[in-house]
């Protein structure tokens, strides 16, 4: 792994041409640019507390919010992985002629897609001080946020790796990768909160690494639901659970060595392959 890292380093202002790229080629001929990466999540956010909280009747305050903190992360998650499985199909023409590490190409599209990411949070806190007044006061956990990025970042990039090699040998790679996603997306603390699961369950729920950061992210970002019973809902407190971060880094560091382990492996037979 150690190898490769240096590998990379040494050809860092190609990654960096390739994620301008990749944002360049995303927007072309866009006449909103940018602005559509930001459209989608909070659309997806004002329906789902539409349905939520008004057909639904769910008792959450600010559940917009909160859902929009945990949608946030989850989209560059799932456009991160959904892409990374074509980074290596899409530039075939590359990898068969010029000698550069294959592991660029999806670094690269984790990172124009983390580009989009750090745009939706920007999005987030003007949302957030809107709903609070434009009171400046923010959160005092607010520092982590960046460990959080990083750990989900590295987390995307193991398991990017992977997809992205697995790709070229198997077609259904990435049809499978969908379907997981949206099984996931309803196991992971994304629409529904979290807090109000307690004990052995909550635990339960973290060891999953992105149900683990979502919820995270809501403690970095938001202020802890009010312990209450409200009809047939119930929220616990929970502070931000610094025990089940370092485990997620932990995982996440290893998911990143196996990445590269797996891509070290199989690179050499891409060309091959296209």
């Amino acid at each position: 792994m150690l190898s490769s890292l240096r590998e990379i380093y040494t050809y860092r202002h190609l990654l960096q041409l390739l994620v301008r790229r990749e944002l360049r080629l995303r927007y072309k001929k866009s006449f909103f640019g940018f602005l559509w990466s930001l459209a989608d999540p909070v659309l997806t956010c004002v329906m789902i507390t539409f349905a939520m909280r008004k057909a639904l009747g769910i008792p959450v305050p600010n559940y917009s919010a909160y859902l929009f903190a945990a949608y946030i992360p989850w989209t560059y998650f799932n456009h991160g992985l959904l892409d990374s499985c074509s980074s290596i199909l899409y530039n075939f023409v590359y990898v068969k002629k010029i000698y550069f590490p294959r592991e660029v190409l999806t670094l690269a599209t984790i990172l124009s897609n983390l580009i989009h990411f750090l745009l939706a949070l920007g999005v987030f806190f003007i949302y957030w001080l809107w709903l609070n007044h434009f009171d400046l006061r923010l959160q005092k956990t607010l520092w982590v946020l960046p460990i959080l990025v990083l750990i989900q970042t590295l987390l995307m990039a193991g398991i990017g790796l992977i997809l992205s090699c697995l790709s070229v040998y198997y077609e259904d790679i990435k049809f499978l990768v969908q379907r997981a996603l949206m099984m996931l997306l309803f196991i992971t603390p994304v629409i529904w909160i979290a807090d109000r699961f307690t004990g052995p369950t909550y635990t339960l729920i973290q060891l999953n690494p992105m149900a683990a950061l979502i919820i995270a992210y809501q403690k970095v970002l938001l202020p802890p639901l009010p312990t209450r019973t409200t009809g047939d809902f119930r929220f616990y407190f929970h502070p931000l659970d610094w025990g089940m971060v370092a485990w997620t880094g932990f995982v996440s560091v290893i998911v990143f060595a196996i990445g590269c382990a797996v891509f070290n492996r199989m690179k050499w037979g891409l060309a091959e392959k296209m």
